[in-house]
């Protein structure tokens, strides 16, 4: 190899930017923790309270992923979901639910249906979310 041809090794590269993951809860209390926890394992974390400022969110700045709760006021994660695949964004949808008056399994089924990639139902551990995001 001539002497003047750069090599570089793994450890040399630059790191790639963290995702930006923009949560998505009505929950102030759930919303902050989890915007804390995902910030602290390196990921840049924006928030919103609802779909409609998810939306506004959106048309703002660049997005890797959305982790929305599916039962919100004003605008629900189902709603939400499908104005983001209108819009052709490219982030990566993971919807949540604890379920309310119906079943849990049956709001992450249609989530699946109208494009999440990945669906957590609530409670779940940091872990479980960290390893979802991780395998998008």
């Amino acid at each position: 190899m001539p002497k003047n041809t750069p090599q570089t090794s793994p450890d040399m590269s630059e790191k790639a930017p963290p995702k930006t993951v923009l949560v998505v809860d009505d929950d102030n209390l759930f919303r902050d923790a989890l915007k804390i926890a995902l910030t602290d394992a390196g990921y840049r974390t924006i928030a919103a309270s609802n779909g409609t400022q998810a939306i506004e969110q959106l048309n703002r700045e660049e997005v890797d992923v959305l982790v929305i709760d599916i039962l919100m006021p004003e605008k629900d994660g189902l709603e939400t979901l499908r104005e983001v695949r209108r819009m052709k964004q490219k982030a990566a949808i993971v919807t949540m639910s604890g379920g309310g008056q119906l079943d849990a399994d049956f709001f992450t089924k249609s989530a699946r249906y109208l494009g999440a990639r990945a669906t957590l139902i609530k409670p779940f551990t940091l872990e479980e979310l960290l390893a979802v995001l991780q395998g998008l």
